[in-house]
Parts: structure tokens; sequence; C-alpha cells
């Protein structure tokens, strides 16, 4: 989920929604007339229209007309009703006056290419009598071989009554249909969801003298008339004059005093093959019914890599914080080595800069876990850093999001042996990471996103050996339901006696026990991922904080 820059990109929706609203109705208008144009000139064997029937088609031409010039002048901000009328009227008029000549210079060119003459008709259709008609067949000045008539489908003028109707046509659709649009704006709503997803300036955006420091700003305070905090930022080391006002809610300053320090995590790698192979070394596994061994970490590798501290207050938005730490990023990354100058580099190319994961308590001893804790909660741009820290006194650890999330997996697996062993059931605990950010980005759009995925992927990232068949022949691992010690200690029967079963195998969401050692077993609507066509941040939010278990879904008997 991303979004263009809204300074610039409103210019462009808005060019484009005007071409649409101006263009069509142009189109339309031409289309209008050329149809008429080309209806009544082609010569008809039936009787010509009556005038109901002419005012209609013409009414019609004249409305659209007139909607399509009040349209032009509305766009161009030029809203004078009586201007329009004008306009309209002298429009329409020209095209009517000018119609009956094009149409009778059509209706010969129509006649001559079906081989006829137009001439004035004698009296042998009552109806026709002096008017013009196309003769085809016929021998010129013989009655008793006068071939096939053709009328004009057109009258040679206008009658006064339906001018008179035409001009009140042009001046009422025009009063009328103005402000008629092709369809709704969407220049507010667009403009509001890419200020959502906007990124902040940071030091930048600072106002006054001296320059700011991404470790060194405060924060305005006040209540806004648009109903939400000022934010605005503006050095540490300025000296506020008795009085002085902000200079973007124009209110007297007043200094946010609340602040909150974050310890700055990323990935020490972004490559998700190499951290996946770290996963699987670390995969802890037991016998099923046996009590869970602890996490050894035998890889030894540190998923998290500590930048640095800052502090920031906590009025600001989270795309303000994004943007100071992002500025401060260049310096952690000149003064670091080895895994902390690479994952800086890392996170100044990849990290969003209008979202990241705040975590919650003590968590630099338990950084070589992909989810040092549960208590993280997904922060996006607009939100207020004090909305999203309910506690002030706790340490914050604010993890950069460089476009991959660990998932927590529970499962479990039947391993069957070559040799005459006893086949052997275990569950395992370990993590998966997915991506979650667009897979190419370009220089001026890298960092705009949210995590977002498709049901579909994240089920192809995590499905592919629970979809596995039981192989009698062959020794390997073949997936089967996690199971708690209770459950797993009523299944634990002999192998021969073991029968296959009739569900099927999905992962669902379920939250922790309150010691956090295993999942709770109980499921409720909307826990199973097949459910999910689309994860938004919520979703995405509620699998960070809780953990994807494998379990049997009974088949349902009619």
């Amino acid at each position: 989920m991303s979004g263009p820059d809204p300074v610039k990109a409103l210019g462009t929706w808005r060019a484009v929604e005007a071409g649409y609203e101006a263009g069509i109705p142009l189109v339309l208008t031409g289309v209008a007339w050329f149809t008429i144009s080309k209806l009544f000139t082609t010569p008809s064997p039936i009787r010509p229209p009556t005038m109901v029937e002419l005012g209609v088609v013409l009414g019609a031409a004249v409305a659209l007309t007139g909607w399509t010039i009040s349209r032009q002048f509305f766009l161009l901000r030029r809203r004078n009703p009586w201007q329009m009328i004008l306009v309209s009227i002298i429009f329409n008029g020209v095209i009517l006056f000018a119609l009956p000549r094009r149409i009778a210079s059509g209706f010969e060119e129509k006649c001559a290419e079906l081989g006829g003459a137009v001439l004035a008709s004698t009296d042998i259709v009552t109806e026709l009598a002096g008017a013009t008609v196309c003769q085809v067949g016929g021998v010129p000045g013989n009655p008793y071989l006068p071939g096939v008539f053709f009328r004009p489908p057109f009258p040679d003028s206008i009658s006064p009554l339906l001018w008179v109707i035409f001009i009140l046509i042009a001046a009422v659709s025009v009063l009328g249909f103005r402000d008629k649009r092709l369809r709704p704006t969407t220049l507010s709503s667009r403009l509001f969801d890419s200020l959502r997803l906007a990124p902040a300036m940071g030091i930048k955006s600072s106002a006054g003298k001296p320059k700011a420091e991404p470790d060194s700003v405060q924060a305005c305070n006040n209540a806004t008339f648009w109903g939400e905090a000022c934010g605005q930022l503006y050095s540490g080391d300025k000296k506020w004059l008795p009085g002085e006002r902000c200079v973007r809610c124009h209110q007297p300053f007043q200094k946010c005093k609340a602040e909150l320090t974050f310890t700055v995590v990323t990935l020490f790698n972004g490559d998700v093959d190499v951290l996946n192979g770290l996963e699987r070394m670390d995969t802890n596994a037991w016998a099923r019914g046996g009590p869970i061994p602890p996490d050894g970490r035998i890889s030894g590798q540190e998923r998290w890599v500590t930048l640095g501290r800052i502090t920031l207050p906590s009025v600001i938005t989270v795309a303000q914080a994004l943007s100071l730490v992002h500025d401060k990023l260049k310096d952690w990354e000149s003064s670091a080595n080895g895994d902390e100058k690479e994952a800086a580099k890392l996170a100044m190319t990849r990290a969003s800069r209008i979202s990241a994961w705040i975590w919650f308590g003590r968590v630099n001893h338990l950084l070589t876990y992909a989810t040092p804790t549960r208590r993280a909660n997904l922060a996006i741009g607009p939100m207020r850093l004090k909305d999203l820290v309910p506690h002030i006194g706790e340490d914050l650890t604010l993890q950069l999001d460089i476009g991959l999330l660990p998932l927590d997996l529970w499962t479990g697996s039947k391993m069957s042996f070559s040799d005459n062993r006893a086949p052997a059931l275990q569950n395992s605990h370990f993590t998966m990471w997915i991506p979650v950010s667009p897979p190419k980005a370009t220089k001026k759009r890298q960092g705009l996103w949210v995590p977002r995925i498709e049901g579909d992927a994240l089920r192809a990232w995590i499905s592919t050996d629970r979809l596995k068949q039981e192989d009698e022949e062959a020794a390997g691992s073949i997936p089967l339901a996690y199971a708690n010690r209770q459950s797993a200690r009523e299944d634990l029967t002999p192998p021969e006696e073991m029968k296959p079963s009739e569900g099927s195998l999905d992962l669902v969401r379920l939250p922790m026990n309150k010691a956090g050692a295993e999942p709770i077993m109980d499921r409720g609507v909307g826990d199973s991922i097949a459910e999910w066509a689309w994860l938004e941040w919520e979703q995405i939010e509620l699998i960070r904080q809780q953990a994807l278990v494998l379990v049997e879904t009974p088949v349902e008997r009619s």
C-alpha cells in the first residue's frame, strides 16, 4: 500500500478529472450532432418525421449542447448564468441554422450514390407536392415510368415554433445541468488517503531559528480548531518570547512536556532466505505429550540490531517520528561498525517512512528471537505517539520495518523412518518470515507503504509442507495438527492402530496463555487464515501479537 506525494499529485489528479469532465461532454455532443446529421441525410422511402418527433430529437441534442457549454464555463470558474445562457443560445442557434443546408447537401450526395436525381416532385404523391425528392429508376418527364421516390427526412427549414422551443431548452438546460457531473469528484478522498500515507519532512519541516536537530526538537501541544494537536516542530534550543505564536496553529506556543525515549532497532539482514534458514536452525521440537524444552538459540545470531536511542515529543505523529529517525540514521551509520553499520545502511534504503512497530518492555536480552515480545503495536503515519503508548515510563523500542514480518507457527508432525522404528509424533515451534511490502519500489516512492499482503500469497508461503500426503513406503515427515499436553496424551495410540485423519488441516490465529508457553486452543470466527482475502494492518498486528497454530478441522457430515 503506497501513495504518491500529495502536493505533486493533486495537480495531476485535478487536471485528469477536469479533462474527463470537460472532454466527455464535448465528445458526446459531437457524436449526437453527427448522428443526427447522418440520420437525416439518408434518403427514406417512408414518411418524414413529424414536428413532434423532430422536436424531441433536436431538443435532446440542444439540451446536451447546453449542458456541455455550461460545464466548460463551470470548470473554468466563470459562473455567470446569463453569460452561459447567451453562449448556449448562440451556439445552438448557429448549429440549427446551418443544419438544414448541411442535410440538404448530404441528401444530394446520398441520392447520387443511389444513382438517382434530386428534383421537385409533382403531385404524383399528394403530401410530396412541391417537395424535394430523390427519383431512382424513373424516366424524367415520363409520368408512366416514375421510378422510386425517396423522401427527404428533414424539412427545408425549422418552423418558428420549434425555434422558440429550442431557445427555451438551450436556456433551461444551462441553468438545470451546469453543476451536473459525470461522476462524483474523488479529489477529496484521494487527497485524504494520500495525506494519511504521506511521509513527513523531518527536521526540514521545523520552523524558526535555530535549525533543529533530529535528537533535539520540541513540539507545539496546542489543541487546534481542526480537531487534533498541533505538533509543529521547532528546535529544542529555540527561546520563546511570552505570547509568541506558533506558525501552524496561530496560538501562543505551548510546549509538549511529555517525551518518549525509544531504542531504535532494525533487522540485521534483509534476505528472507537467510532469515528463514536461521529460524529452521533454531526450531524448537519435542515429543508430543511431553514437556516443552527450553528454547535454545543454536544459531546465536541476533535478529535485531540496536542502532541507538532517540527522545521525541509524544504529541508528534508516527510519520514525523520516523522522519526524525531517518534523519538520525546517517549519524548512526557513520559512527557504527560491523553488523550495526550494515543494518543502518539496510534501514536507510528499505525501511518504511510511514509505518513501524513499537515494542513494550525490556527486550535487549531477547534480540536473538524474531519476536522478542508479543506486546507489539503497528504504528502508522497519522497516529500520534501519545495514543500508541498508554503508559509513560515503560521501556520502549521502535522497530524499523523493512518489509519482512515474522510469523510465529506452532505445528505438529509425524516422523517416519526407513528402518523398523515406530513413527514418532512431535510438536514444533518455529518462526517464518514473509514479505509484506511491495517487491520493487522506485527511488522516489521508497518507504511509502504499510504492511499488507494478499491472503493467497500468505497461504502459499506457509502451506507447502502441510500439503504433502503420507507415503507409507518412504521415510520422512508429514504434518499433523498441533496438540497440547492434554490432547496429545489422548491420541498417543500404537502406530498399527492409528487411523487416517478424516479432517483437514488449517492454520488459525490463537492467543497465548499467560505464561506465554503454549497457545490457548480455543477457536473463534475469523481465526482461520482461509477466511482472509486480504490482510490489512489490523490483521497483521493481530498475527504479530498472537500465534498461528496448525489445527485439524473436522469434516461436517450431512
